[in-house]
């Protein structure tokens, strides 16, 4: 477990994307940024199957858990953005890069996709999205066979959060 003082907050939206990474850094002592309930090592939990497949993929194919977006996605877009990130097949992290922002423009590849926090609709292309703190820009494709048990894990997740 690592602990951090004075992390600033992009720092901490990039410890909030961390369930959507294969590693888990533990930070910050700071009362404003606290986790109540764990919600960042409960989603990870919850991502637990998934993430066990992506690296059962990664094993047997040599496809990377973490992967750009062109390894999917055959668009002109998917070369070049170097701040998006999938995890796995079906899920795309945008991480928030820009301190003190409540919300972020994402670029999303041709597909059907739910944003994991507010399962609002996206299709592809350029969209702004709210990012308040501790709800990173984070989409599951539609079509997806992990969609209902990782928009499960979630929700259970946030309303544990909420309830605090």
């Amino acid at each position: 477990e690592l602990a951090y003082q004075g992390f600033e907050q992009t720092d901490m939206e990039w410890y909030y994307a961390g369930p959507y990474k294969e590693i888990i850094v533990k930070a910050g002592a700071d009362a404003a940024y606290d986790l109540g309930d764990n919600q960042k090592l409960g989603i990870h939990v919850g991502l637990k199957n998934y993430l066990k497949e992506a690296v059962k993929e990664n094993a047997r194919k040599g496809l990377p858990v973490i992967r750009p977006l062109f390894f999917h996605y055959d668009e002109e877009r998917a070369f070049t953005e170097s701040y998006e990130y999938l995890l796995g097949r079906d899920l795309l992290v945008a991480p928030v890069l820009q301190e003190k922002a409540t919300e972020r423009t994402v670029w999303l590849p041709q597909d059907d996709w739910l944003h994991l926090f507010t399962g609002e609709s996206y299709q592809g292309g350029e969209h702004r999205v709210s990012s308040p703190m501790g709800r990173p820009p984070v989409f599951i494709r539609r079509d997806s066979s992990w969609k209902a048990e990782v928009l499960a894990a979630v929700k259970k997740e946030t309303e544990n959060k909420e309830a605090v």
